[in-house]
């Protein structure tokens, strides 16, 4: 079966198809296998995160469990059925405690040494992207078109913020937080899409800026200076539209800073934002790297095969992985079509200056997902 971006159900193209396969694999950072981890029969849907507290690894799957994993022998410590038909992101690890969003539209905190659950608040509808847990407040965006700021501790409701018209279909993608205020995208997947800040104490709106017929992703705020990917909207009817591009608007006012050149295919992810540098990869096999200040393109990199998550940067290297690439009866390469059929993809390795290949590590089964790097590990999921 094949599956165009184009023709995946409405509300919810940035997200994409969830695998088949269900499997933790650690890698060395050289492209080794250290081990490999099964869960069954449920595939594994939300990225790989680390606990700060013990070497161990949370990964949420599409059947709605989440699983805690020991860092260094893959051993399964505890799992848990959150529901909600899947856990679509990663959770977030703060304070003694894991919190995770499901498609239904609950955050769920629980216990991270038992897995126990704390408390369950239900939102309007599903949680795309990853709660932010900041001074003891879980800040974390729904379909529903709100913003919510959820007490950690207890669960209970501080503010909620609607993040477009009233009655607009809206989805609230990954916030960030910073000096005292909660950046964040909205979009309908139709035509209107905002970048916007509220008070992070009060939800009260400081700024709003539109970024119209383009969906965006998750916000990086880095040094006062805000950073998502955002690709163009197809109108209905008309030709598909796959342009993409980096934004960067100060934190402070709103005030677009720059906007990259164009990158070409559909971005699904946030860029990633280390050593003055802002990367990102798209869904044609580009990974691109852009200076953090001016927005000059440094280097891009072919790397033949859809790149379906954020990239990974540690001392100096940029570490990412690719699905499988479907080629026509002429060889050409269409990255934007899925195979849902053929999952063997590739983890890269680039050096994070100058974008040439380190080394590239084939892995069957393994279809493009999010990871985690832990020591000198590679979790992919």
């Amino acid at each position: 079966m094949q599956l165009r971006t184009s023709e995946l159900p409405g509300r919810h193209t940035r997200r994409r198809l969830l695998g088949t396969l269900a499997i933790v694999i650690a890698m060395l950072l050289v492209g080794g296998l250290a081990f490999i981890f099964h869960f069954g029969q449920s595939s594994v849907s939300a990225h790989p995160v680390r606990s700060p507290l013990a070497p161990s690894v949370y990964i949420g799957s599409a059947g709605g469990t989440l699983y805690k994993v020991d860092a260094a022998s893959g051993t399964l410590l505890w799992s848990t059925v959150i529901g909600g038909r899947s856990i679509p992101s990663a959770p977030a690890v703060a304070n003694g405690n894991v919190y995770v969003g499901s498609l239904r539209g609950d955050l769920v905190a629980l216990h991270a040494d038992t897995g126990a659950v704390t408390w369950r608040y239900r939102t309007g509808g599903a949680i795309l992207a990853s709660p932010v847990v900041v001074k003891g407040v879980v800040y974390v965006g729904s379909s529903d078109g709100y913003l919510y700021a959820i007490d950690a501790k207890s669960g209970s409701l501080h503010w909620h913020h609607r993040a477009g018209p009233a009655n607009d279909a809206m989805t609230v993608f990954g916030p960030g937080v910073a000096n005292g205020l909660v950046i964040a995208a909205s979009s309908d997947e139709v035509a209107k899409s905002y970048v916007f800040a509220v008070n992070a104490s009060t939800g009260a709106e400081v700024w709003r800026v539109s970024i119209a017929h383009q969906l965006p992703s998750d916000v990086k705020i880095v040094n006062g200076t805000v950073y998502l990917a955002a690709t163009a909207l197809s109108v209905a009817g008309g030709p598909t539209i796959t342009d993409s591009y980096i934004y960067a608007f100060n934190a402070k006012d709103g005030s677009k800073l720059w906007r990259s050149s164009k990158i070409g295919a559909q971005i699904l992810v946030a860029p990633t934002v280390a050593n003055g540098h802002v990367y990102t990869g798209a869904q044609d096999g580009t990974m691109v790297a852009f200076d953090a200040k001016t927005g000059a393109q440094t280097w891009r990199h072919n790397a033949n095969g859809p790149i379906y998550a954020s990239p990974q940067i540690v001392n100096g290297v940029v570490y990412f992985g690719v699905g499988s690439t479907v080629h026509d009866n002429k060889g050409t390469s269409h990255s934007v079509t899925v195979d849902a059929t053929k999952t063997d993809g590739a983890i890269i390795a680039l050096d994070a200056t100058t974008g040439s290949l380190r080394w590239r590590h084939q892995l069957a089964g393994y279809d493009g997902a999010s990871f985690m790097i832990h020591g000198n590990a590679l979790f992919v999921a």
